[in-house]
């Protein structure tokens, strides 16, 4: 879905990826599947500052998803580079 301003980054697993494809208008990138419920994870923070791989992201972030991967844009760069 071309510009659609709501989904999902996962620097994880999610459990059930047929699923969520199942959900008019999802997107998301997500890095792999694990059937497994979730052990050890806690929500620490909503819009805060986050790592994903090399890369800090930030609230207000552009993202640009493609099928292998993702780029993160700041804000003020994303009239410029769109």
């Amino acid at each position: 879905m071309h510009g659609s301003k709501r989904g999902i980054i996962v620097n994880g697993n999610v459990r059930d990826p047929e699923g969520l494809q199942k959900i008019k208008g999802f997107n998301g990138w997500i890095k792999g599947t694990d059937p497994s419920y979730m052990r050890k994870t806690l929500l620490t923070s909503i819009n805060a500052p986050i790592r994903i791989g090399q890369t800090t992201v930030l609230p207000g972030d552009a993202v640009l998803a493609k099928k292998n991967g993702v780029i993160f844009i700041p804000p003020h760069l994303v009239e410029h580079i769109v």
